[in-house]
């Protein structure tokens, strides 16, 4: 087989999807914040691994204290910077969380471990906070989301996605269903 036939005008360009702007850069996560990310560095290292040690820490880190409703429109908790799109200005928000994140993935062996400890850390219930989402664990509740409507997003187990740097913006799993 040739490798004329192996093209497809459909397909476009490689080059042209690898130099592409990327289509969902969140405020957070700015080229103009990694200096502030490496001087603010050994102070994000421990509030990381506070978070990764105890669940309490991480709990407060990812949706804030259950105490005060504005928790969940602030800034200082990964669900507030989700909610309101990511700003810059949330940046030590995602970054403390993203730095528990790792520290507990290598410190219980992996995503499952995480995982479980993470549903631990929220009662164990129907639903746990994940990286920017709720998560559910039984196979009901996920048939039951799959089968509803869905407002989707460039994203992958509730993290953005690098789109179009990894993946094409236009996959099937990225498209919302309407119900």
């Amino acid at each position: 087989m040739d490798q004329a036939s192996l093209l497809c005008d459909g397909w476009g360009n490689i080059e042209d999807v690898l130099n592409a702007p990327i289509n969902t850069p969140a405020g957070d996560t700015s080229w103009i914040l990694v200096p502030l990310f490496w001087l603010l560095s050994p102070l994000l290292l421990i509030l990381g691994a506070m978070g990764t040690f105890f669940q309490c820490v991480f709990s407060v880190y990812a949706i804030g204290y259950s105490c005060y409703p504005s928790c969940l429109f602030s800034f200082d908790t990964m669900m507030g910077a989700v909610r309101n799109g990511r700003p810059w200005y949330s940046a030590l928000a995602t970054w403390r969380m993203g730095i528990a994140g790792l520290g507990g993935l290598i410190i219980r062996s992996g995503r499952i471990g995480q995982f479980l400890w993470e549903w631990e850390t929220f009662g164990k219930g129907r639903w746990f906070f994940h990286a920017d989402g709720v998560w559910n664990w039984t196979y009901d509740d996920c048939v039951a989301v799959m089968k509803s409507h869905q407002h989707r997003r460039t994203a992958f187990t509730c993290a953005e996605a690098a789109v179009p740097d990894l993946f094409s913006k236009g996959l099937l799993i990225f498209l919302p269903n309407p119900a």
